[in-house]
């Protein structure tokens, strides 16, 4: 029988942690589960060196690139579904100004989308030796 069926998320972290493998988290949405595993992991990593005072800042801007990369995809299903180019200026003037009252008003449609479209948020925790560790974000 697998000795890891009864851990928690927490537990399964601080073993790779321990260990200094990879923590790669991936969703095409940025829900509070998700959320919370990037606070998990980051807390244990930043625990097992001893740099748990500098949580509160690194987390607000973990989060804030997080739901950037979210938007950003939000952004890129909405230029599709109104044949927008978002790399030309005025097709971009021109979503932006309706953006956010679309996604707003059917927002769940958005997400059905998003989820379909085969875009994600990827947040990837490699630990080094001592005092190093690097964090990677991708959309």
């Amino acid at each position: 029988m697998n000795e890891n069926v009864n851990l928690t998320f927490k537990d399964k972290i601080n073993n790779v942690v321990n260990l200094k493998k990879p923590v790669k988290l991936q969703t095409f949405n940025t829900n509070k589960n998700f959320l919370s595993q990037v606070e998990t992991t980051l807390s244990a990593i930043l625990k097992n060196k001893n740099f748990h005072h500098l949580y509160t800042a690194l987390y607000f801007v973990l989060r804030e690139m997080i739901e950037n990369g979210n938007k950003a995809n939000l952004k890129r299903i909405y230029f599709n579904f109104k044949n927008l180019k978002i790399t030309d200026p005025e097709d971009y003037k021109t979503g932006m100004e309706k953006f956010s009252v679309e996604y707003r008003k059917d927002y769940k449609k958005f997400e059905k989308e998003l989820k379909n479209s085969g875009l994600f948020i990827k947040v990837i925790f490699q630990e080094y030796a001592l005092l190093k560790f690097n964090l990677y974000i991708a959309n």
